[in-house]
């Protein structure tokens, strides 16, 4: 997470001084799709983005595989893939945001733009619609590939379905897949936020790094914590199971992938889960635009 997906072989998102003027269209809508373009542009020129995407594809395939998740069907695979996806979809995430608008501060970009008729909102909103692009090719295509595997091997033993009251089947994988690229959506949320706040690289890094270990530990163990106290009663345990991205997420996953084939109790209320991540990104974009200048 030391380096940016967008440094190496790329330009700027909004281009030279020169252009800027001409390209930076007036409107909200029409200057957040002015950065969008740019944004795009710069991040289909970065060989680091191309790096950060082998190395995802390497890891989910590689641990799907050595998992055996790939024979055995879509619903044991998604719960092989569970906890590794809940780590390596926030650090993607961070290292392709958590410098997306502090390089712009650092190389003196920002304090240009701000001389032309662009709302916060739209450049913030702009940089995380490209991102954002560009995160869910980076996530989708893996699963993609760990998903044609799976269903090129032949029909599981009927033993792996006998604690199952519905069919593994192939939609409740494409379900898990766009509930990942929610999540992901949420943490690069984060990561915008991070780097719309930070006024140095160096303080940039940490956060981003302290961000990416609350995201995915930190909730979970203060919930344990809250339990283990008493702090955390039956009645709350519910809001607390979606409080944090990655615990939404987790029942999300749990609640309509795996809970779909299996006769247990919903563990959250799907509704609240997903209005969790949103409520999350949402907030933390907010923070992003307050923030940026």
């Amino acid at each position: 997470m030391t380096d940016d997906p967008t440094a190496d072989g790329a330009t700027s998102p909004v281009g030279g001084a020169a252009s800027e003027e001409a390209s930076v269209r007036p409107g909200t809508f029409a200057a957040a799709e002015s950065v969008f373009h740019r944004e795009l542009a710069t991040l289909r020129r970065s060989r680091a983005y191309l790096a950060l995407a082998g190395g995802f594809l390497l890891a989910v395939v590689g641990l799907a595989v050595l998992g055996g998740g790939v024979a055995t069907g879509y619903v044991p695979l998604v719960v092989d893939l569970l906890t590794y996806v809940e780590v390596l979809v926030p650090v993607a995430a961070f290292a392709l945001g958590y410098r997306a608008v502090l390089d712009d501060r650092a190389n003196g970009e920002l304090a240009v733009l701000r001389t032309f008729p662009l709302p916060r909102a739209s450049y913030v909103v702009g940089v995380f619609a490209a991102r954002g692009v560009a995160l869910a090719a980076l996530v989708v295509a893996p699963l993609a590939v760990v998903g044609t595997l799976a269903f090129l091997q032949p029909e599981p033993a009927g033993s792996i379905y006998a604690t199952t009251t519905g069919a593994d089947s192939p939609v409740l994988y494409v379900r898990f897949v766009a509930l990942t690229v929610l999540y992901g959506l949420a943490s690069l949320a984060a990561a915008v936020a991070v780097s719309a706040t930070a006024r140095s690289v160096r303080s940039g890094v940490v956060v981003a790094v302290l961000a990416v270990a609350a995201l995915s530990l930190g909730a979970d163990l203060l919930l344990l914590g809250g339990l283990a106290q008493g702090a955390v009663g039956d009645g709350a345990l519910a809001t607390a199971l979606v409080a944090s991205p990655a615990s939404a997420y987790r029942g999300l996953v749990m609640t309509t992938v795996v809970g779909a084939t299996t006769s247990g109790a919903t563990l959250v209320s799907p509704v609240a889960a997903a209005g969790s991540l949103v409520a999350w990104a949402t907030g933390l974009l907010a923070v992003a635009v307050r923030w940026v200048w």
